[in-house]
Formats: C-alpha cells, structure tokens, sequence
C-alpha cells in the first residue's frame, strides 16, 4: 500500500532521487537564512536584534550540515527550478516583509517587525512539522537522521522566538493586527505549499517510475489537506509543546519591545 513512508523508502533506494532530495534540503536551508542579517541589523532594539542574529546564525548552519552531507555524495548544492522553490513562491505572494525594504539602511518600525514575525511563525511551524515527519522515514539513513535531528531541534526553538515576539507586540496593542496577519498568513502559506508539494512530488514519482495514476492520487490528497488548512487555518504546532522545547531566551521577548 502505498504511503509516505513508503516513497521515502523507495527514495532512499534510488541514488538519483536520494541526492535531488538531499540538494532540495540543503538549498532550503540556505535560501531560508538569506536576509535575515540585514533585516537583523535593521532592528533597534539590542535583545532583539541579538536573538534575530542567532536564528540567522542557526539557518547558516542548517545549510551547511545539508551542503557537507550532499558532498558525502560528491556533489555541490545546485539551485532549484522556480517551480519547486518554496520561499521564492511565498514572496511573490507578498507574504511578510518585502525584501526590497531590506535595502534601505532605515531601522524597522513596529509594524514592520510584526509583518516579520508573522511570516516567521508560519515559516517554523512548517518547518517544524515537515522535518518531524521526514525524520521518521530516515531511521536507516543514522547521518542524515542526526542532521534533521538537530535541525528540529533549533526550528522548534524559532517558532518559540516568533511566538513569544508576536506575544509581546500583543500587549503593545497589536493583537488584532497579529491575528489577522497569522490567519492570512497561515491560508496563504497553506496554498503555496501544496503548489510546491504537487511539483516536488511531480519530480519525485517520475524518477522513481510510479505510475501516473499514483501521481492524480497524490495530488488530489496533497490539494485536499491544503483545503482544510485554509479552512482552519490553526497551528501546526501547539504553544505548550514549543514551551517544553524551546530554551528561555528565545521566549523572553517582551522587554525587548516594551
């Protein structure tokens, strides 16, 4: 019966399809870090600049961990057809802050930096989910199961720091702001992740020779469940299992913006 699990085991299985996956994940985790230095040193306020520059900092090394194990195959990362990449669709939806006001050397206002935060939120939680899931399916691939180890580790610890941010821009009287711009937010990303989905899995079934009427399948269930997420656009990740995971200083936010 076929299954997630299933196609990571075929996919594990199959050398071509194994390196495009590992260059897929190490080219996320490098285009993810891109800006975050600027947009840190554009933010006044000294914690919260600092705890910007250690998400950066930990982005810059999940590329990395991915790029070293890419090179285990022989291989450089290479970059992604538009169609597939993630990030490049959420901001032609202008999802966030746009990255033009990055060039500007003019410190954020608040509005901004809560623009940031939202899309943050949204980004981790994502990530969270899909490195728990993919994960499960390389229990016998020990290197590349330690690498996605250590990387949700650090992505749970970043939707504490974009929680407890949005938190305390809260009670600075941006609640419904927030709100709106998460529930937006959270329906937008929804849309653009099945898109990408629908084409990864497009390329992935193809080099694993499945047949096609396997592929209408998968994109019926893939359009399905980003259905149902627009339609209840909650949290993919619980605020009390954040608490448990995430260290002290990535939720003590609110003195920084006070």
């Amino acid at each position: 019966m076929f299954s997630k699990r299933k196609m990571f085991q075929d996919i594990l299985a199959n050398k071509r399809a194994y390196e495009f996956l590992l260059n897929a994940l190490a080219v996320g985790e490098i285009d993810s870090a891109i800006g975050i230095d600027k947009l840190a040193n554009l933010i006044s306020d000294p914690v919260l600049k600092r705890r910007t520059l250690r998400l950066y900092g930990d982005e810059i090394k999940h590329g990395r961990l991915f790029t070293r194990r890419l090179k285990d195959f022989g291989l450089e990362p290479q970059a992604m057809e538009k169609r597939l990449d993630y990030e490049t669709f959420l901001h032609d939806q202008n999802f966030g802050l746009d990255n033009g006001r990055l060039e500007f050397d003019k410190p954020l206002n608040d509005d901004e930096i809560v623009l940031w935060l939202a899309a943050c939120l949204i980004r981790e939680e994502r990530a969270c989910i899909e490195l728990t899931g993919m994960k499960d399916c390389f229990e016998t691939d020990k290197r590349t199961n330690e690498i996605l180890t250590e990387i949700m580790t650090d992505e749970y610890h970043h939707v504490g720091y974009a929680m407890s941010g949005l938190q305390a821009y809260e009670k600075k009287g941006y609640g419904p702001r927030i709100r709106a711009l998460v529930t937006k937010y959270r329906r937008m990303e929804a849309k653009v992740h099945a898109q990408v989905s629908v084409n990864f899995t497009e390329e992935f079934f193809k080099l694993l020779n499945y047949p096609k009427w396997f592929f209408k399948l998968a994109v019926f269930g893939i359009w399905v469940s980003a259905f149902f997420r627009m339609l209840f656009p909650r949290p993919l990740v619980q605020e009390s299992v954040v608490r448990e995971k995430a260290p002290k200083e990535f939720l003590a936010l609110e003195e920084a913006v006070a």
